[in-house]
């Protein structure tokens, strides 16, 4: 959890005004003793954003003070109280033993998985399920497709490989549309390189779910149009 001087969002710092393993929580996460600085923020839970998911990532050095040195884990955990029942949900993840002391949780190879799948898992778990459908019949069908238009409308009796080898004719087309298919995917990954690049630079502030959108729009649009290029390119060398 992060801090800025005028405003944290758990219940006291070890060595201010607070001692390893004196706070305790109620069932319901709300502490035993309330600071100050965390009694100002109960207020907020009323405008609280009601689709904001929560991760609440916090320390333990292991070493009896149930803390990571500098929080005590009670403390990291009040968040629960500020926030429960107005997020979308809520989530803890413990990381424990030296490298779990609260500057060092920063640069923890741990913490960095636990965000990545976070991260990952809000996007598809934010789309809705027919969108999620959509996705998997659009791909499924896609590749149906291909199959079918190949084989019931070029003629092409085989799939071998990365070339088809029914006959001579049909392995030098699809080398031709191949090489020319291959050269405009490499130049799609540099441009979604780009965008990338262009969306986490651009100061927008983008929520995970709207930058995994746009990311999944960019790759729908260029699945699309590979497919489009690909018929084109062999109808046109097939007729040559």
């Amino acid at each position: 959890m992060g801090a800025t001087p005028d405003l944290y969002f758990f219940n006291g710092i070890l060595g201010m005004n607070d001692e390893p393993n004196r706070m305790k929580l109620q069932s319901n996460g709300k502490p035993t003793n309330m600071q100050p600085e965390y009694r100002a923020l109960l207020p907020l839970w009323q405008t609280y954003p009601r689709q904001t998911a929560v991760l609440n990532i916090y320390g333990d050095k292991d070493d009896g003070s149930h803390s990571d040195g500098s929080v005590s884990n009670a403390s990291s955990q009040s968040l629960r109280y500020l926030v429960a029942g107005r997020a979308k949900s809520y989530q803890e993840r413990k990381i424990v033993w030296a490298n779990a002391q609260h500057s060092k949780l920063h640069d923890n190879v741990q913490v960095n998985r636990v965000l990545i799948k976070f991260a990952g898992v809000l996007f598809w778990v934010n789309m809705s399920t027919w969108l999620n459908l959509t996705i998997v019949l659009l791909i499924s069908g896609n590749l149906g497709f291909l199959c079918w238009y190949l084989s019931a409308r070029l003629g092409v009796k085989s799939f071998k490989g990365l070339y088809f080898v029914d006959d001579e004719r049909d392995r030098e087309i699809a080398l031709r549309v191949h090489n020319v298919c291959l050269n405009t995917f490499i130049t799609g990954i540099c441009l979604l390189m780009l965008l990338v690049f262009i969306l986490m630079d651009s100061g927008w502030q983008l929520t995970v779910s709207r930058f995994g959108n746009i990311i999944l729009c960019y790759l729908l649009l260029m699945m699309f149009g590979s497919n489009c290029q690909y018929y084109y390119l062999w109808r046109k060398y097939d007729r040559a």
